[in-house]
């Protein structure tokens, strides 16, 4: 009985080895790291100075494998990584970064950025794309006709007003004589630092780069976007800040006044 009871004694220490690899297999899938994981880069710069060898851990990983994973972050995860270290700081400046994300998320090529802000941001000076990025929060967008009867016209979007569209001489922007127009087709508005296009829900249907839109939601515009509508077909294209000053000069009235006087001039026939 005493050797059975020794026996058992050495059965039930011999469990807590088996605990603590558990805890070590836990650890290893992420559960354990999950609940340790860092919510904030204050938690993040604590953690850092109260374990050195993080430090070192963190300026042996190759640059690369930061480069990699930064250029995937937006401009607001990019400034949170570059207050955790001066490291990140570093890497987060990079012109390279700051140009993806202007042209990821306006979608303007770098020479059209380039021309329409060169008179305003001076390239010679540093942190030239992130000062673009910068010009690009308040940016204006036109219409540029490649086809239907409006061909070869262009028309800046008013950005404080919503801006209708359709074959209504009523509309913001008039597409007359398009009888596969709608009266009133869509609507382009600005929210969130950015234009949106709204189909309101005609019996035609409205066309984003060759793709049927949803009716009634809004859908972001970028630039260089080709939006059909009937027979008519129009580029989003980006107004440099010296247009997009005139055109808030004009004021909306002004704008819809001068749209009024060319639909007039270009108007032969009753609407229909």
């Amino acid at each position: 009985m005493l050797r059975g009871s020794h026996s058992g004694g050495h059965a039930q220490s011999g469990h807590a080895p088996m605990d603590v690899d558990m805890s070590d297999a836990e650890t290893e899938f992420g559960y354990a790291a999950e609940a340790n994981r860092p919510q904030s880069a204050e938690t993040v710069d604590m953690d850092v100075e109260g374990k050195p060898q993080m430090i070192r851990a963190l300026y042996g990983m190759p640059e690369d494998c930061f480069v990699h994973v930064l250029k995937f972050l937006s401009a607001e995860q990019l400034c949170l990584c570059a207050s955790v270290c001066s490291e990140f700081q570093r890497l987060t400046a990079s012109e390279q970064f700051w140009q993806k994300l202007c042209t990821a998320d306006y979608g303007a090529d770098a020479e059209t950025l380039t021309e329409c802000y060169g008179s305003t941001v001076d390239k010679t000076k540093p942190a030239y794309w992130k000062r673009i990025y910068r010009e690009l929060i308040d940016y204006r967008i036109e219409l540029h006709f490649t086809g239907g009867p409006r061909a070869g016209d262009h028309q800046v979007v008013p950005k404080d007003v919503e801006c209708m569209l359709g074959r209504s001489r009523q509309n913001n922007v008039c597409i007359l004589h398009d009888e596969m127009v709608s009266r009133r087709h869509a609507k382009i508005v600005h929210k969130d630092r950015h234009y949106w296009i709204h189909d309101v829900g005609g019996i035609n249907r409205t066309f984003i780069n060759k793709r049927v839109i949803k009716q009634h939601s809004d859908i972001r515009l970028f630039v260089n976007d080709e939006v059909d509508m009937g027979s008519s077909t129009f580029l989003i294209k980006l107004v440099g800040p010296d247009a997009a000053a005139a055109a808030a000069a004009l004021g909306e009235d002004s704008v819809q006044e001068q749209q009024a006087t060319i639909t007039a001039a270009v108007t032969a026939t009753p609407e229909a």
